[in-house]
């Protein structure tokens, strides 16, 4: 009703939390167009909505989900610009997942770092590091990446990534 009826379209406060929770609702469903399209109406409609970076965080979700890499990545840059708060984290943090899956290393170990280095999340940046330690290990900068796992540990101890940190550290070749 709120996508389709002009009345509904409208409503304050209302209206732009009904089209993202009408996109979720989508990708839940792992439908992920319509969510797109719900996310991409949300954002074309609702110009002042306190939700408009997760909208956009939204649409490129969904294009990352469809292997879409290029749109995702300039999606999720678009959300860094409008907010510096936990939504702009994620899109930096999975601009790495998609260069990661694209095989672009070194861009994939460079969005992990701006992840990183960047945002005070501390879960996001532990993690990033790790990932960031796995595209340079893809691309053969094992002194680099040795150096990114031992920061985990040493900067984040109590968090998750810092067991996957350890982990994939010692299973590191032993360098000359």
């Amino acid at each position: 009703m709120f996508r389709d009826h002009g009345p509904l379209q409208n409503v304050p406060g209302v209206s732009d939390r009904a089209m993202l929770r009408l996109a979720y609702a989508y990708e839940q469903l792992g439908q992920f167009e319509p969510a797109r399209q719900a996310y991409e109406s949300h954002w074309n409609r609702f110009a002042q909505s306190p939700w408009r970076a997760e909208a956009r965080y939204g649409m490129a979700w969904c294009w990352q989900k469809q292997s879409q890499w290029d749109a995702a990545v300039n999606t999720y840059a678009e959300v860094t610009k409008l907010t510096t708060a936990d939504v702009a984290a994620r899109a930096q943090y999975n601009i790495g997942v998609c260069r990661f899956a694209q095989q672009r290393w070194q861009e994939a170990a460079d969005a992990y770092q701006l992840c990183a280095y960047t945002y005070d999340y501390p879960e996001l940046s532990s993690q990033g590091l790790v990932e960031a330690a796995a595209a340079l290990e893809a691309l053969k900068k094992v002194p680099d990446a040795a150096k990114l796992l031992t920061e985990v540990g040493k900067d984040y101890p109590k968090s998750k990534a810092a067991v996957a940190a350890a982990e994939r550290l010692a299973k590191l070749p032993v360098m000359q």
